[in-house]
């Protein structure tokens, strides 16, 4: 927990196979959402999901999506 922790997982994903990991994608979602019902996902207030740079989320698509065929649009 803590600075750095959702660029940590992206690199894991990306340096691994991404079939290994269960509910990748509801792991990544939980990266896109803020709130869940009426709780917050995250405790930092300056924790954005739109904040994520939009050539990480395209690595990470290309790395799950084409290379190792795991997630689908």
């Amino acid at each position: 927990m803590g600075k750095g922790d959702r660029t940590t997982f992206f690199d894991i994903v990306c340096n691994s196979n991404p079939k290994t990991i269960k509910d990748l994608g509801r792991k990544l979602r939980l990266l896109t959402v803020t709130k869940i019902g009426k709780y917050s996902v995250y405790n930092d207030k300056l924790s954005n999901p739109d904040k994520v740079c939009k050539k990480t989320v395209y690595q990470l698509w290309l790395h799950c999506k084409r290379i190792h065929e795991c997630i689908t649009l």
